[in-house]
């Protein structure tokens, strides 16, 4: 008995470390970035960006958890520099941070792996949803066409267009912003001479919705090639009212475009979520089975032994601006919506949920079964045994359950919309001012045109509200 007794011991000292390890861990990613985000909100950039600078210092000497969150922390600073318009230093940070991405796989025979990172309470390198990993070459590539910098805009250009294939077996194919990311990729491609590839990307983005000048653009590109007579460029042709064997209007020699974002996109936040309801989840895609698992959920629920999971929910945030106007040497213009990355972020989150709530389930399963092992093992002891491992088993459980809290970690300053502006550019004039207006609502910003160079000009801005 005393040797029982002292399996026992070890047991409950386990479950107690266990606990205590729990206790004292980091709030998580949303409590590290807090500083950041107030900073943003009362539209203190410098300090938003002193503040990003303390934490990427911490990740960069290797220190938890910081260090597991490096590459987002460099796309939550690559944000507040381009709301600095300091593009050079954003796309360093853009550039280093892309090849750390691996995007998360919830595929069903990834699915173990998914969960393994889901609810591993931020133990590995960041892995983003594909919405963000696309946002990071749409920013990356729109900040080296503000700089003027073509070739680089050309490389980020040709990453959209991988992103683009893979949505291309996805049920997001017709999704807006899709269209959004192939035009900027056509103007980063047809600004560099690459007039076949600008024109496929004009083709895509044509294809699921227009946006400010992008019919010419379809039309002038196709104009003399065997595209010139397929559907999508016919459509653009009569949009602008030309006629058969009428040429368009050649590139105009001085353009300004203006690239607005705005908003915050929808970040996560864990929820309890009854068993029941995630099981619907898991089984809206019938590719998520429970397999050996199934008997053990049935027998699990019917006992009342599982009535929650911890769940990783999307939660929109508070967006006021609805309208931009853009105003440069006397002329005006306004920016038309050519993205909803908030509605794209919420669709695919829908179609990821099945994955999530599959890993839920059977990760809450586990511990269930584990709490009953140590509990049978403990009747098996009998006298004070019976009553420390039913004791011990619940502890085991109550602790893995609070382990089991769901990584939160996402892109908290990416932008919820993008916007979009082409207008004649004046030869003298200095200045851009770009007009948000909401609700109530009403903010300004100038951007600087002194010293670009001649001809067509793209100029950047960030609102986050």
């Amino acid at each position: 008995m005393m040797l029982c007794q002292s399996s026992w011991g070890r047991v409950l000292g386990w479950v107690l470390a266990l606990c205590m390890l729990l206790s004292v861990g980091c709030g998580g990613y949303a409590v590290r970035l807090e500083a950041v985000r107030v900073s943003v909100e009362n539209d203190d950039l410098p300090q938003a960006a002193e503040a990003i600078d303390a934490l990427i210092l911490t990740a960069e000497a290797g220190e938890s958890p910081e260090n597991r969150d490096l590459p987002l922390l460099l796309l939550e600073r690559a944000a507040i520099r381009r709301a600095m318009q300091a593009h050079e230093a954003a796309v360093a940070d853009l550039t280093q941070a892309d090849p750390m991405l691996e995007v998360l796989d919830l595929s069903p025979d990834r699915a173990g792996d998914a969960a393994t990172y889901l609810f591993s309470e931020n133990r590995t390198l960041y892995r983003p949803p594909v919405y963000e990993k696309l946002m990071v070459n749409v920013m990356a590539c729109s900040s080296f066409l503000a700089m003027g910098r073509g070739s680089s805009a050309m490389v980020e250009a040709r990453r959209i267009g991988t992103l683009l294939d893979y949505f291309e077996q996805t049920e997001l194919v017709d999704h807006p912003m899709l269209g959004a990311a192939a035009y900027v990729a056509g103007m980063a491609m047809e600004f560099g001479d690459d007039r076949a590839s600008a024109l496929r990307f004009y083709l895509d983005a044509y294809r699921r919705g227009d946006a400010p000048g992008l019919a010419h653009a379809l039309a002038r590109t196709a104009w003399g090639t065997r595209f010139d007579t397929d559907p999508d460029v016919l459509r653009a042709r009569a949009a602008l009212g030309l006629e058969d064997g009428e040429a368009p209007r050649q590139a105009p020699d001085d353009e300004l475009v203006t690239i607005v974002f705005s908003g915050l996109a929808p970040y996560r936040q864990p929820e309890r979520i009854p068993v029941g309801m995630a099981f619907a989840w898991m089984r809206a895609n019938v590719a998520y089975e429970l397999g050996a698992n199934d008997a053990a959920y049935g027998r699990i629920v019917a006992e009342g032994l599982l009535t929650w999971v911890n769940f990783p929910v999307l939660v929109q945030q508070r967006n006021v601006y609805g309208r931009f106007e853009v105003e440069s040497g006397g002329i005006r213009a306004t920016a038309r919506r050519v993205a909803d990355i908030e509605s794209f972020a919420l669709r695919q989150w829908e179609l990821d949920r099945p994955g999530v709530a599959w890993s839920a389930i059977t990760r809450a399963i586990t511990r269930v079964l584990a709490r009953e092992a140590i509990q049978a093992a403990g009747r098996a002891a009998g006298g004070a045994g019976q009553t420390i491992g039913f004791i011990a088993g619940l502890a085991a459980q109550g602790a893995m359950q609070a382990a089991d809290t769901p990584d939160t970690r996402t892109w908290t300053l990416m932008p919820a919309t993008m916007w979009i502006a082409r207008q004649p550019r004046v030869d003298d004039a200095d200045r851009v001012v770009v007009t948000a207006r909401g609700a109530g609502y009403g903010s300004e910003q100038v951007l600087d045109l002194r010293g670009a160079r001649a001809g067509r000009v793209v100029r950047v801005v960030r609102f986050f509200d």
